[in-house]
């Protein structure tokens, strides 16, 4: 009898857009800066509580470019923190406002160059706690082009058109699932099993296969057993000592 439970993954969605290269007051050229909002919502998982640090740098353009070509906060450290508002929004910690970065290099800057943003999710407000996408914790974020081929987990690699821009973060959880095995056993106890304090369980498996026991394709196999209990080479039976008799 096999029993099993699969749950559904789950998922959380951030938005980043942008206002990058163009003409007049909002080009990133001579003619004065551009702006990029960021902004994170869940999509069946709550942030609340939350933080983010995201990283983002592309190469240099040429000096010529009045644009930056690494992420800055409001205070200019690299590599921002950002607070989860209850509804999924960033919120500037130094502000508590809305998050808005300037002047973002688009990607058709010469040299051409795409952008690299990186995301670490933490447990707690202020980037403190626990790093939940750490490779430990379950969760991996994606950009949405990424799905498939998942070849930056927890960044996005891409080009930052002039003007606005939008890409979607989702971050993946993989649920457990589980099967059971029943299978029956019959006391095989001896005398001298018992006056040396071990009991016995003949579960129907017999002597063969790489490790010398074969139960079935299903069945019990030696790293199944606790401590103290092991298969009896010649018989196959699982032979265990008995703490109760000692």
């Amino acid at each position: 009898m096999n029993t099993r439970v699969t749950l559904t993954t789950a998922a959380a969605l951030m938005v980043l857009g942008g206002c990058g290269h163009g003409l007049g007051s909002g080009g990133s050229g001579p003619d004065g800066p551009s702006s990029v909002t960021i902004a994170m919502g869940g999509g069946g998982g709550s942030f609340d509580g939350n933080s983010v640090q995201i990283c983002g740098q592309r190469p240099p353009p040429d000096s010529k470019y009045r644009c930056e070509s690494v992420l800055h906060a409001s205070d200019g450290s690299i590599c921002p923190c950002f607070d989860f508002a209850p509804d999924g929004s960033l919120l500037d910690p130094m502000t508590g406002q809305p998050v808005v970065l300037d002047n973002l290099c688009p990607s058709s800057d010469f040299p051409e160059a795409d952008w690299t943003f990186t995301y670490a999710v933490f447990s707690e407000q202020g980037c403190r706690g626990t790093q939940l996408n750490d490779g430990n914790h379950n969760f991996t974020c994606f950009d949405s082009r990424d799905l498939v081929a998942q070849a930056n987990p927890n960044a996005s690699v891409e080009p930052l058109d002039p003007g606005a821009n939008v890409n979607h973060i989702l971050c993946i959880t993989v649920n457990a699932s589980k099967e059971f095995n029943f299978e029956s056993c019959a006391v095989a106890t001896t005398s001298s099993d018992a006056a040396a304090c071990l009991f016995r369980l003949d579960c129907g498996c017999v002597p063969t296969g790489s490790w010398g026991c074969e139960c079935g394709p299903n069945g019990v196999g030696p790293g199944d057993l606790p401590p103290g209990c092991a298969f009896d080479p010649a018989t196959c039976d699982i032979v265990c000592a008995n703490p109760k008799k000692r």
